[in-house]
């Protein structure tokens, strides 16, 4: 309000005054957010932005004076298009109607019609007015929603081209006189609010890590640094690593550090950029200084992960007492800090013992089925004659079979002895008469015995001592048997811990015309496993 007096110079003091009243009771607008339908860069968007005002939004009837709300956009979206009433709506908790829409006007239009909501928009300020008609008055206190939803080609708002994070707008309100806008000058009083931060675009997360290979007080270790650089490094700009106090780096060279990026790959490093290399790597003091050699075409682009590998070679020395410091990386300006923390050890060592074990089974029948303990283990041979060798053939004649698991370290080896030596199989009536053993290939009419490992079936095992060598299969009459002693020979072995290992051993058997005449021939084996642990 301003009053006048015919005495000038108390209108100076009164005008004053009055100015001093408005300062004083200027207020905010609080709790301003705008909600988006796209936070996308230069693109198209809805938006909703909702305040609550200090006092009442009004136009007084009769000419008096009248509040203008200003929501300016300017440096975040662009306003640039048509708008018509279609495109707005207003609410105060209750929706109200919008009356007229004013284009490319520098200030608000005064005229709006009774009882309904106008909107004159500064198409080159980016900036919205919003003005009541006679007789409209919000209540004190109001939240206001006013919504922004234009339908191609009219009516859009365009977001920013560019990437922004917590960008924010400001809504101020003042009062014209009739259909004068008088704002210029009270706008600097006016009831004032700033938004709520809004992001357009992808904005990164400015994460900063450092990765030791060792945190113990006094050890040495390789450090992985590593950030998100917002704004970029330019090519002739710098990266430098700060270390805290007690951290000892004077061991670093520049091949002791590797730098790269998550876009343009692993970078060259030398003591210096005179050369081809991509980067500069410079330690003094506290300080790694590493420079993108100008010229060489070297830059870290917005948003690009950079990362610094510290001690390749020679490596960092940690503080000698435990603690918790801060190490600063300025990337071209941009200041990141990360927390490193050094202990009394990072390493716990953790013990146990596992006891040794093995475990060995012998069957005697065609198909490695086991045996009820305490019987069944035997070779019956039947009738032998002079026209055919008898062997092992998993269905008449069964063979011998070695079953095995162990956790030694080195494995386990089988022996076997048979108590007859090189007499081979012994009458018991007649000891004087045998069938002798040899080492030799089996053959009908020709007197032998013996034992062979089968080579299809073996599993786990593999054939030992002289046992490795020669023919030896399942059902077969050529068979190379080896020579028995009473002294354990090896047989089979395995070099490793091993499961379920498995060895067929085949007996064969043949005699000739003047073998005497017995039903009573015997030979008793003996296989023993012994674990290498």
């Amino acid at each position: 309000m301003r009053w006048r007096s015919i005495v000038s110079g108390f209108t100076v003091f009164v005008l004053i005054f009055s100015l001093g009243i408005q300062q004083a009771f200027a207020a905010s607008i609080t709790s301003i957010t705008d909600t988006l339908s796209t936070n996308d860069t230069g693109v198209t968007a809805n938006h909703t932005v909702v305040f609550t005002l200090p006092g009442a939004f009004q136009a007084q009837p009769g000419g008096g004076d009248t509040d203008v709300l200003k929501i300016d956009f300017s440096g975040l979206f662009d306003v640039s298009d048509t708008f018509a009433a279609s495109d707005f709506t207003f609410s105060d908790g209750s929706l109200q109607t919008i009356g007229i829409v004013f284009n490319d006007q520098t200030s608000p239009a005064m005229s709006c019609i009774p009882g309904t909501i106008c909107v004159s928009v500064d198409q080159t300020a980016d900036v919205f007015y919003i003005v009541p008609g006679d007789g409209y008055t919000s209540g004190s206190g109001a939240t206001i929603t006013f919504t922004i939803e234009g339908v191609a080609p009219d009516g859009l708002v365009t977001n920013s081209g560019s990437v922004l994070s917590g960008a924010t707008f400001d809504i101020s309100m003042c009062s014209g006189t009739g259909s004068a806008f008088d704002c210029g000058f009270n706008w600097v009083a006016a009831d004032t609010g700033t938004s709520a931060g809004i992001d357009i675009g992808s904005v990164p997360t400015p994460e900063t890590s450092v990765t030791s290979t060792q945190q113990s007080a006094g050890g040495f270790s390789t450090q992985t640094i590593s950030f998100v650089s917002v704004g970029g490094v330019a090519n002739g700009e710098t990266i430098t690593a700060t270390y805290p106090s007690g951290y000892d780096i004077s061991a670093i060279t520049s091949s002791d550090v590797t730098v790269s990026g998550s876009t343009i790959g692993s970078l060259t490093t030398a003591a210096d950029c005179t050369g081809s290399e991509k980067v500069g790597i410079d330690v003094t003091g506290q300080i790694i200084t590493a420079t993108l050699c100008s010229g060489d075409g070297s830059v870290f682009n917005s948003s690009e992960v950079v990362t610094l590998v510290i001690g390749t070679s020679n490596q960092i020395t940690n503080p000698g007492t435990t603690g918790t410091s801060t190490l600063t990386i300025n990337a071209a300006g941009e200041v990141y800090s990360v927390s490193m923390s050094v202990i009394d050890s990072d390493q716990v060592t953790i013990s146990a013992n596992v006891d040794p074990s093995i475990t060995f089974d012998i069957n005697a029948n065609a198909d490695n089925t086991p045996e009820a303990v305490g019987g069944g283990y035997d070779v019956p041979l039947g009738v032998l004659t002079t026209g055919a060798v008898t062997y092992s053939n998993n269905s008449t004649i069964d063979s011998v079979w070695l079953n095995l698991s162990t956790n030694a370290s080195s494995g386990a080896v089988v022996t076997v002895r048979n108590a007859n030596g090189a007499t081979g199989l012994v009458s018991t009536s007649v000891p004087a008469d045998a069938i002798d053993n040899s080492a030799a290939s089996m053959a009908a009419g020709e007197e032998n015995y013996g034992l062979c490992v089968v080579t299809t079936s073996l599993s786990g095992f593999a054939r030992a001592g002289d046992y490795t060598a020669g023919t030896c299969a399942i059902d077969s009459d050529v068979n190379a048997v080896k020579g028995l002693t009473t002294t354990s020979a090896a047989i089979v072995s395995t070099t490793a811990p091993v499961a379920d290992a498995v060895a067929e051993v085949a007996v064969n058997t043949a005699i000739s015309g003047v073998t005497p005449a017995h039903n009573d021939y015997t030979d008793t084996l003996t296989f023993i496993a012994t674990g290498t642990f």
